[in-house]
């Protein structure tokens, strides 16, 4: 059930519309199921997630004990700020790299 008023708004009366519609075209309208929208958010959090292992295994240095993780103290705000021009690009980045 919907109101809506033509032109000039005055409560001269009130128009009810209704359809029928198919129980197909009535799903299409409600939100993505819950199991989507957890499959859309895990896939968000590992492309960002991997974005971030990216970057920090850049400074990835190989030393008498093994290869180690040797990085500068911002390192991390430096990686969000690269991270938030990257979104500023494109919001969806991390979706579309999917290479290892």
């Amino acid at each position: 059930i919907y109101m809506y008023c033509v032109y000039d708004c005055r409560v001269e009366g009130v128009q009810l519309g209704a359809s029928i519609e198919t129980q197909g075209f009535i799903e299409n309208l409600h939100p993505q199921s819950t199991q989507e929208e957890e499959k859309k958010l895990i896939s968000s959090v590992q492309g960002i997630a991997k974005d971030l292992y990216n970057f920090l295994g850049s400074f990835a240095k190989t030393t008498d004990l093994g290869e180690m993780l040797i990085m500068p103290v911002k390192s991390l705000d430096l990686w969000l700020k690269k991270f938030e021009a990257k979104h500023k690009k494109d919001p969806y980045f991390w979706l579309k790299n999917t290479s290892a």
